[in-house]
């Protein structure tokens, strides 16, 4: 999807460009010929231009006309650009000879601009996109369906006749012919597809959240208890964007309030927690910012925003996010023009809420959150001691 939206900006952007250029032509034949009809035609061309222009900004982008720093007016400029220099290139190579060397030099001043035009245009096309529509493309960007992002949390599970019966909790919507992830502790994920729904004895097509919910696998081994079955792909990247995606922890801690008692669930998500990456927000005052997920400079100082509980307003609690499907809810954050954000794995997350935070929220924003607590850190921090020793 992401391929076919560059290769629409692109025939968008080049047929705005045609436009300005034919109607730079037609002005230039009124001009110098008296053809009062081609007024008619140039007016044609300007409201096609405008209409062009406004429905791409307001319905793709969802940016107002009157906001003329946005990627579809850049575009219309740049193309009419390069097409005024490829206007003057053929006109050059058809007044002069092909022996005339100041010509020669002139096509390849062109041509020159021409190719570094295109590789600026390349490099910066990203940082135009407006903040939100950024963050949608890459919200979804790992997700296996487009509208859905489904957690299933496993808490038992049997092999019969060659497939695995899983039952568990879910959030989101799992249907029939699904291929999940499946991630569990210690092992890499692994591809099964959903082949049966069962829930309350009734055999289902789909179905959309929910607990003790069992799903049916093509996958030929038991599950150990607490594995997530996920659409969403497990990624996190520094640069030159930062992305994460954390199905496991997300699936992990969404039941959190149902499996807090057993030990064996709690070592489960301790392992997620302290192998995960995370999106951190931050605020900071730079010149020639691209878009909100560009990555920062190294060593740039920012300050970390904080939020607050509704039954102790006085703490300052730190935000962090799994996803970015997590920062998006967070509108405040995302329509401000100082706001980015820096990718912080687990230790790096310890050390920015230490002596400066009361506590940790995961996805303060989305329907279930996940607060991080003093003593479940200190318990992850037990078991990072197990691990290392």
């Amino acid at each position: 999807m992401e391929q076919i939206r560059r290769t629409l900006t692109i025939l968008v952007g080049t047929a705005s460009g045609l436009s300005f250029a034919f109607f730079a032509l037609i002005v230039e034949s009124m001009y110098f010929d008296g053809v009062a009809e081609d007024a008619w035609v140039g007016i044609m061309i300007m409201a096609f231009n405008f209409v062009v222009i406004w429905l791409v900004n307001n319905v793709h982008d969802g940016t107002p006309i009157k906001n003329l720093k946005v990627r579809w007016c850049a575009n219309t400029l740049f193309y009419t650009m390069i097409l005024m220099v490829m206007e003057a290139l053929i006109y050059t190579l058809r007044t002069h000879s092909i022996s005339d060397s100041a010509a020669i030099l002139y096509e390849f001043g062109y041509a020159a601009a021409v190719v570094f035009a295109l590789q600026l245009y390349h490099k910066t096309q990203g940082s135009l996109y407006p903040d939100r529509e950024r963050i949608r493309i890459l919200s979804s960007g790992n997700v296996r369906y487009k509208g859905r992002r489904t957690y299933m949390l496993v808490t038992e599970s049997y092999l019969e006749k060659g497939m695995c019966h899983c039952t568990g909790h879910v959030i989101g919507n799992i249907r029939m012919l699904d291929r999940m992830f499946v991630y569990a502790k210690g092992m890499p994920s692994v591809n099964a597809r959903v082949v049966q729904i069962h829930k309350d004895g009734s055999r289902l097509s789909d179905v959309k959240g929910g607990k003790d919910v069992t799903v049916v696998l093509n996958l030929r081994k038991e599950l150990k208890p607490y594995t997530v079955l996920s659409d969403v792909k497990e990624v996190f990247v520094e640069r030159p964007e930062v992305f994460a995606e954390n199905p496991r922890v997300i699936g992990l801690s969404s039941f959190f309030g149902e499996c807090y008692r057993n030990g064996e669930y709690l070592a489960v998500l301790a392992d997620a927690l302290m192998h995960g990456h995370y999106i951190v927000p931050c605020r900071v005052k730079l010149e020639g910012r691209g878009n909100i997920a560009e990555a920062l400079p190294p060593n740039l100082n920012v300050s970390v925003p904080s939020v607050s509980r509704n039954d102790h307003a006085g703490e300052r609690i730190l935000p962090v996010f799994t996803d970015w499907d997590g920062v998006s809810k967070w509108k405040p954050f995302v329509e401000s023009e100082e706001s980015s954000v820096m990718i912080v794995d687990y230790q790096r997350l310890i050390s920015l809420y230490e002596n400066t935070f009361d506590g940790i929220a995961m996805n303060p924003f989305n329907e279930v959150s996940f607060y991080l607590a003093e003593d479940l850190i200190a318990l992850i921090r037990r078991f990072q001691l197990e691990e290392n020793s």
